[in-house]
């Protein structure tokens, strides 16, 4: 029990703390398919597009990722994984040679587009990519899976926030609330969890109070469902423009204020009681 006690009353991060050095954010999903390259994606091009930042958005995936089809971006010339097996000698022309250039002026490190064999980076290579691209980016946001084990750890290290994708449904969230659970066994990590609920609609059977509950930690981010207006943006390999008046794009607004000019403080979590109770 006492490990959940844990749980920072504040879950607010100060944009400055880290002055004239970019910010690192780490997406995963709670499982596969709850959109969380979907919102990778438009967050990345928020941040450029309404903030002006100088952002990177790497698709983190061994194979067939899909940070570049739902930008309209092809032939990729390299993959992430390239790039952290070349860390020892990685300058800014060797970056360059890496990044695709959306016309958003969104910048893009692709996954490869074969399905192959892949393999994990060394030991400390991640690390000093990471400490390279801060010094280039505003923003860098990586678009990762919980299972990479090796990688995913040194990037909850490295990332300074670190985003948990879910949508309110039983499977998702029980995925959800044992990844937090895990999660809080690393008081650092903690300190840099955020929840996001995608798809959420009015008529949810599970609402964001028993959500809280299951997974014991607030929900940062709520994000409405938006399906048939995101397919057509993935058909288009276009996300959907930044000035468009829909209530998925104030959500994303308001994501990006967030992040970009801080976080207002989350309620404390919740006490264990309950935990996973209407999973039953």
């Amino acid at each position: 029990v006492a490990t959940f006690n844990r749980f920072p009353a504040f879950m607010a991060v100060n944009p400055r703390t880290h002055s004239g050095v970019g910010r690192i954010l780490a997406f995963f999903g709670a499982k596969g398919g709850v959109g969380t390259t979907m919102l990778a994606v438009h967050l990345a091009t928020h941040l450029v597009r309404r903030h002006g930042k100088k952002t990177l958005l790497i698709d983190h995936k061994h194979q067939l990722g899909h940070v570049a089809l739902y930008l309209g971006a092809k032939d990729a010339p390299y993959s992430f994984d390239e790039l952290l097996r070349n860390a020892d000698r990685l300058d800014s022309e060797l970056l360059n040679g890496f990044v695709i250039r959306h016309r958003s002026g969104l910048d893009i490190i692709a996954s490869p587009e074969i399905a192959g064999i892949s393999q994990e980076a060394k030991s400390g290579d991640l690390e000093r990519v990471m400490d390279f691209l801060r010094r280039e980016y505003d923003y860098v946001l990586i678009d990762s899976s919980v299972e990479y084990r090796e990688s995913k750890k040194s990037l909850i290290d490295e990332a300074d926030e670190i985003y948990i994708v879910s949508t309110p449904d039983v499977a998702a969230l029980r995925d959800l609330a044992r990844l937090v659970e895990n999660l809080s066994l690393d008081e650092p990590a903690t300190s840099k969890l955020r929840i996001v609920v995608n798809r959420s609609t009015a008529t949810d059977s599970i609402t964001p109070d028993q959500i809280e509950k299951v997974v014991r930690f607030p929900i940062s981010v709520t994000v409405p469902n938006n399906y048939f207006e995101l397919q057509r943006a993935i058909n288009d390999g276009e996300p959907i423009p930044p000035q468009r008046r829909s209530e998925f794009n104030q959500r994303l607004t308001r994501w990006a204020n967030q992040i970009v000019h801080g976080m207002s403080p989350a309620e404390p979590p919740l006490p264990r009681k309950g935990l996973l109770s209407f999973l039953r």
